[in-house]
């Protein structure tokens, strides 16, 4: 059996360098293009939880060969503002 792959905080690199991505940060900035978007805030963590699955299958949050996180969504610059 595969072990779990804990949805806490990634190891990912980031402009050529490993960062550690933590869960808050993503959902600060899921909250933040909600808000932009003049949509409510995400409704608890089952929401929250089914967004970065669902940015797991469709690869924008993507585990590389070397063990390291990639995503196409800049966690680490400011988020959009409304």
């Amino acid at each position: 059996m595969a072990a779990a792959v804990r949805l806490d905080s990634f190891p990912v690199l980031h402009e050529g360098q490993i960062r550690v991505l933590t869960a808050e940060r993503i959902r600060a900035r899921f909250e933040a293009e909600l808000a932009a978007d003049g949509e409510p805030p995400l409704d608890g963590d089952r929401e929250f939880r089914s967004i970065l699955t669902e940015d797991g299958h469709n690869g924008s949050l993507r585990l590389r060969r070397d063990g390291y996180w990639e995503s196409d969504v800049d966690y680490f610059t400011a988020a959009p503002t409304p």
